[in-house]
């Protein structure tokens, strides 16, 4: 199984706007620091997390390991002075993550909330470990599709917002506390939205001729179910990573009330 990426946390919020790092860029119309280092790429995002990823499809991350552990070092350095931070590599033991992944395990942990491997599992997610090649290709969609619609019905349960901007609201506050990006929601009609997510866990990863985030996508679809209580709901990305923009775009409908 191989990662299409390294994910580091700054262990806080940064404006990358002000930050300024020898051979590394402001991505234009958002606000990523980016830069090409020989087939590595690193990606500084505003929500606290660096990106490390092969530019080459022919190569792995793990290959461009070592250089991608000094680049991001030689960041930590120039960020400590500038920002008093402290970057740490997020830690996961995968062989554990592997051996406890299974459809059975993921029922399991949904239906009694186990939150050590619970917290694994969505680790596991945050560092874009191919749940495909864990699981194969039908179960991959089954799998993100039970977990973002449980993420989704539990905020709602949780916030028990009263009117359809509370919710908006605290489906905002989740993403940004998780660390899956910074909504913003556009409200369209009563029954339309339109949800555009900066700085998402699939940012800087190459585009693939499809969308990343069923994750995310199920995610606002299980909020908005269980806020009307009815499964008339339909959730549709339009804008990815994945299809070359730089930000996602989903359009949310009630399709009957």
């Amino acid at each position: 199984m191989r990662a299409n990426s390294f994910l580091y946390s700054l262990g806080r919020p940064i404006d990358t706007k002000k930050i300024k790092l020898a051979d590394m860029k402001i991505i234009p119309h958002t606000n990523f620091l980016f830069g090409k280092f020989g087939k590595l790429g690193i990606l500084i995002m505003p929500n606290g997390y660096i990106r490390t990823f092969s530019t080459d499809p022919e190569t792995s991350i793990e290959e461009l390991s070592g250089i991608a552990a000094l680049k991001v070092q030689q960041i930590a350095n120039a960020l400590k002075t500038k920002l008093k931070l402290r970057i740490k590599p997020e830690e996961v033991a995968l062989s554990k993550i592997v051996e406890e992944l299974n459809l059975s395990s993921i029922q399991r942990i949904l239906e009694t909330r186990n939150k050590e491997i619970y917290e694994k599992f969505h680790l596991f997610l945050k560092l874009k470990f191919s749940v495909k090649e864990l699981l194969g290709t039908f179960n991959e969609e089954r799998v993100l599709a039970m977990v973002g619609l449980f993420l989704g019905r539990s905020i709602v349960k949780k916030a028990a917002p009263k009117s359809i901007d509370k919710l908006l609201t605290s489906v905002a506050k989740f993403f940004k506390k998780e660390n899956l990006g910074f909504v913003k929601f556009e409200k369209i009609s009563p029954t339309k939205f339109n949800a555009t997510i900066e700085g998402c866990i699939y940012a800087g990863l190459p585009p693939v001729n499809e969308p990343y985030c069923e994750l995310e996508r199920t995610i606002l679809r299980g909020a908005f179910e269980e806020f009307i209580k009815s499964p008339n709901i339909a959730v549709r990305e339009t804008e990815c990573w994945g299809l070359g923009q730089t930000h996602c775009k989903f359009e949310i409908t009630i399709t009957a009330l």
